[in-house]
């Protein structure tokens, strides 16, 4: 119905006589025009307001001093703090054999172990003492001779002096002739007899001293000979210098081993070490700050860097379901840098890594176990900020006009920290938020980050 109406309509509309005239576009057109601009004219005025882009917010902590604990995390592999290669000092076929001495054995100290056939080294040592005993008896038969020696000579000196006493009244009577020629020769040829026995006791007495020099050398050399024997004697019983766990076992019962030939592998249990290694960052983190070093303060040596920084250590399992730490002490530091990893070794010793040992919750320390160390220094005062509000070496400073600036300042990063050594005022305003794009002197939103929040971030 509708659409027949529309149809009527349209049927007399064109055929009014005005339509079919040739002005009637133009008139249609200029009417509409007429009517546009009278629209615009009476139509009431816009006003524009230049509003601008809001300042971004930026969330702020006002630092301050606060202790603050030099720390740096290493991990390593558990190794004994001393190792024995037990190995044969004498050869010879084993005669006894612990039956503790197995692989993964506990045996104490002073414990024998083994025993390797000892006759060949007992024979050897009666030998020597036999040897020694008849170097002696010779050197105190040399000492008696000496003592003979000295007599004889004291009584060939006196039977010379009343000889050469005799020839010469001898000598007198001849001269008065009492006696003859003949009876002076006898005694002269006598006094050459007397002269010449004094120089045999003379030379026995300077030789004998010699001989027996020679002897006592002898003595000493037989002495050494019994000691060695005594210690080869000994080394046929082979004792745990300590307290150990065995390791490994190299030979059986009744085998023949030589002489330098490996017997088994023990370590002590009484203290075991760690080698972690760490990052010059990480190094410099333990000593930033300390109070036992000074800023022009120089060391020599590694144990006095070491003694000075007085370095904490903590061994824990990284494993889950194991709450299990172990004090420790830093004993070294590694000789050099290693060029791969650019890193410095630092060993950590653990004392009594078998003590208090709990089923299923705290195991021993035992060799190949990997371990993180957690290495503290003194703790100390310092001004900290999140570590994600460092950028770059620059931090966010929001100014009491509530502008940005940009700060350079000397940091140093630990975990989600980072310790500010200059740049840095207590109380200034440091932005925790990252901002994108960071204008030097553009305006902020400023405000405060809430208190547990703030110490959460500084922690």
């Amino acid at each position: 119905m509708f659409k027949d109406i529309a149809v009527t309509n349209w049927t007399k509309f064109r055929s009014f006589p005005l339509l079919k005239s040739k002005f009637a576009l133009p008139a249609f057109v200029l009417g509409g025009l007429a009517l546009a601009l009278l629209v615009i004219s009476f139509a009431p005025r816009v006003s524009h307001v230049n509003v601008g882009a809001p300042p971004p917010a930026a969330e702020y902590i006002e630092v301050k001093m606060q202790p603050f604990l030099p720390s740096a995390t290493g991990y390593g592999f558990v190794e004994p703090a001393t190792l024995l290669e037990a190995s044969a000092e004498v050869s010879g076929r084993i005669t006894y054999m612990n039956p503790e001495l197995k692989a993964g054995g506990f045996l104490r100290k002073d414990t024998i172990v083994l025993r390797i056939d000892p006759t060949d080294y007992r024979l050897a040592l009666a030998e020597a003492r036999a040897d020694l005993a008849a170097a002696r008896a010779q050197e105190k038969e040399q000492q008696l001779r000496l003592e003979s020696a000295k007599s004889a000579f004291e009584i060939a000196k006196r039977n010379l002096k009343l000889g050469q006493a005799n020839m010469e009244r001898k000598r007198d009577l001849l001269a008065q002739g009492t006696i003859s020629q003949a009876s002076l020769d006898q005694e002269e040829q006598g006094v050459l007899q007397l002269r010449q026995e004094h120089q045999t006791r003379q030379q026995q007495l300077e030789t004998l001293p010699s001989q027996i020099e020679v002897a006592a050398a002898r003595i000493k050399q037989n002495e050494a000979r019994v000691v060695e024997q005594e210690e080869r004697l000994a080394r046929t019983t082979i004792k745990l210098p300590f307290t150990t766990r065995i390791a490994a076992v190299h030979v059986d019962e009744a085998e023949f081993v030589n002489t330098g030939g490996r017997l088994f592998d023990a370590h002590s249990v009484d203290a075991v070490e760690i080698t972690t290694r760490l990052s010059v960052g990480s190094m410099q983190n333990l000593i930033v700050g300390t109070n036992n070093l000074s800023g022009n303060q120089t060391v020599t040596t590694p144990a006095e860097l070491l003694e000075k920084l007085k370095i904490r250590a903590e061994v824990q399992l990284p494993d889950r379901g194991y709450d299990a730490r172990w004090k420790g002490t830093v004993v070294r530091i590694g000789e050099s840098q290693d060029m791969e990893t650019r890193t410095i070794a630092m060993v950590v010793r653990v004392d009594d890594p078998y003590g208090q040992i709990v089923p299923g919750k705290r195991p021993p320390l035992i060799k190949g176990m990997y371990v993180s160390v957690h290495l503290m220094s003194d703790p100390i005062e310092n001004l900290i900020v999140p570590r994600h509000a460092v950028h770059g070496a620059q931090l966010y400073i929001a100014t009491p006009d509530g502008r940005l600036a940009l700060r350079d300042v000397e940091v140093v990063a630990q975990g989600d920290i980072a310790v500010v050594h200059t740049g840095l005022k207590p109380g200034e305003r440091v932005i925790i938020t990252d901002l994108v794009p960071a204008v030097e002197g553009m305006k902020i939103d400023a405000r405060m980050m809430q208190v547990v929040e703030a110490q959460g971030a500084a922690q």
